[in-house]
């Protein structure tokens, strides 16, 4: 089963920026294709296209400029001569962006650089196509000036989803995720946005399909970082979920409280419980999966509301809604 990814980022690209992707390509995989894009669809500028070709075992490097190709890249400015990543077989590519160039790392290794052709500020999507088994981790980071967010995990397949972004989130942002579970119908999964580099959770969302409800927290603060505790579970009625069926869900951050849409409706709000300028301390969106559940992440987009309670935003979760 084939999986795939586009996601409008939170921008601007600039000097200093990593993107991590990680993911699992199929058995017997034909080509696996990276774009960084100026937008999700029928784009006319794509900075960077990464065509990973394995029965000829190269990575092409390119760039599409007002909608016409240019000539591909196969060995100029490489550093390994060959493609290495493996047909059915996990997968961790790095794209920082350089002064004048991508420098590019595959598996923890450098594999090439590619100057740039078109300004990187032009790119404000990413998408992930071929022949993908599973998409792990699109982290957007930042690694210069300063890093952030500060605490930059490795990622793999037992430990969720990761979704970084290169800078901090601020009332009136909005970032909206498609999925799909399946699996095990007792299972769950958990969606939760944490507190700088540690691990304590200002929100957390739990999904339970055995009991059919969702479960809304977030953590204490603690002087044992390791030791954070629980508030009051706060349970939301109503159940929008349903195994093998795409979402979308959204959430709002708001003045004074997180509103989650799913699928064209609000959900539910959920007060914060300190002050808001916590916000500009969280990391980026991470997801678990437990019992059984697997979860497809087919994409996150961020956008700006330019509102402070990010009214209307709940139309981004419609089902036929074009996030562009």
């Amino acid at each position: 089963m084939l999986t795939s990814f586009l996601g409008n980022l939170y921008g601007p690209v600039d000097v200093g920026q990593i993107f991590v992707i990680s993911g699992k390509s199929v058995d017997g995989a034909s080509i696996l294709e990276v774009d960084l894009a100026a937008n999700k669809y029928d784009p006319t500028d794509v900075p960077l296209h990464l065509s990973v070709q394995f029965h000829s075992e190269t990575i092409e490097r390119n760039s599409l400029v007002d909608g016409a190709w240019g000539e591909g890249e196969t060995v100029e400015n490489a550093i390994s001569p060959t493609n290495p990543i493996i047909p059915g077989w996990d997968f961790r590519l790095l794209i920082l962006t350089g002064d004048e160039m991508f420098h590019i790392s595959i598996n923890d290794q450098p594999f090439c650089t590619y100057n740039y052709r078109l300004p990187i500020e032009l790119i404000n999507a990413i998408s992930i196509t071929g022949d993908v088994q599973r998409i792990f981790q699109v982290d957007h980071r930042r690694a210069f000036p300063s890093p952030w967010p500060l605490l930059h995990e490795e990622v793999t397949r037992n430990s969720g989803n990761s979704f970084d972004t290169p800078k901090k989130f601020y009332v009136g942002h909005v970032f909206v995720i498609s999925g799909i579970p399946s699996g095990n119908p007792n299972g769950t999964f958990v969606l939760h946005l944490n507190q700088g580099a540690s691990s304590r959770q200002m929100l957390h969302i739990s999904v339970r399909f055995n009991q059919r409800n969702v479960i809304v927290n977030s953590q204490t603060d603690s002087l044992d970082k390791n030791n954070f505790r629980w508030r009051k579970d706060e349970e939301k009625y109503g159940f929008p979920f349903a195994l093998d069926q795409m979402f979308k869900l959204a959430v709002a951050i708001t003045e004074n409280a997180f509103v989650v849409a799913v699928d064209g409706n609000i959900f539910f709000t959920y007060n914060y419980r300190v002050h808001n300028q916590f916000l500009d301390s969280l990391s980026g969106l991470k997801l678990n999966n437990f019992n059984g559940l697997q979860l497809e992440i087919q994409g996150v987009d961020h956008f700006n509301t330019g509102t402070t309670n990010c009214e209307g935003f709940e139309a981004y979760t419609h089902p036929d809604a074009l996030l562009d």
